[in-house]
């Protein structure tokens, strides 16, 4: 059994554990946090996180990384856990004009064998980079994010799937071979996890079990690996009370702050 605390590692940093790949990932070196910027407009991804820095270090490194990412002229994020030091960042966060955009819950299921309804219309298949990119407008809308981001979304998946160990699936209902939805597992080194990276799926077909579908898949794939566990890191208002009905349990309350150098603070 994988022990409690490396899973909430696992939750925690998954996407820290990423490598820097030009174009497509930078790894900012900044001591006591894990931080990253790449193509796409969203704080989830311009991002730091893994705090462990202390009362007198906490805001020379917030206002470091403010300085970074206004030069960048991006709006960037901030992961706030349990695990964050100091015990008050958020406090800290929000003295330096980040506020809280997301709340999420880090969730795991230990049981890969634990049987999920599935929908049988759905087809889930693996992807290559190239299919995925074929299906880049269906990827952004079902992203909520905007059109003009679709190619930096897809270059985002595609170069981080040249670099580290995940894999690509979309979704397809009927015998249709246009894709309404996709999703990502990524495979942690050196543990035996996956993380159930990323999802989405066109608004009007949603409620129909693609997400069900997807993750029973993606599980499956894993569970044929010799994976022990899977961890996700839920949206509380979406996908985290399907997750919980599939056998997720919270491991770890997540909560993403954000800051726009826009705005002049």
């Amino acid at each position: 059994m994988v022990d409690r605390q490396v899973l909430m590692d696992a939750v925690e940093g998954s996407i820290f554990t990423l490598p820097d790949i030009p174009g497509v990932i930078t790894v900012l070196e900044i001591p006591g946090i894990a931080a990253m910027h790449g193509p796409i407009p969203s704080p989830e991804l311009n991002t730091a996180g893994m705090a462990r820095l202390t009362s007198e270090t906490v805001d020379g490194t917030i206002a470091q990384v403010q300085h970074v990412f206004r030069e960048l002229n991006k709006v960037c994020g901030w992961w706030v856990t349990p695990n964050s030091r100091p015990e008050d960042l958020a406090e800290h966060l929000e003295q330096a004009g980040y506020g809280p955009v997301e709340y999420g819950a880090g969730m795991v299921l230990t049981d890969l064998d634990r049987p999920i309804a599935t929908n049988p219309r759905i087809r889930v298949e693996r992807s290559s980079p190239a299919e995925l990119a074929a299906a880049a407008p269906m990827v952004t809308r079902s992203y909520g994010l905007p059109a003009e981001a679709g190619d930096s979304l897809v270059q985002f998946m595609t170069g981080v799937s040249e670099h580290a160990d995940v894999g690509l699936y979309l979704g397809y209902v009927g015998d249709s071979r246009e894709p309404v939805a996709w999703s990502v597992s990524l495979y942690l080194p050196g543990v035996p996890i996956v993380v159930l990276q990323g999802a989405g799926t066109l608004p009007e077909q949603r409620g129909q079990g693609m997400y069900s579908t997807m993750v029973a898949r993606r599980l499956k794939d894993a569970r044929d690996r010799g994976m022990e566990a899977a961890v996700i890191q839920a949206n509380r208002n979406t996908s985290a009370p399907i997750a919980e009905k599939l056998g997720f349990r919270e491991i770890l309350p997540l909560t993403l702050y954000a800051w726009d150098p826009a705005d002049g603070s």
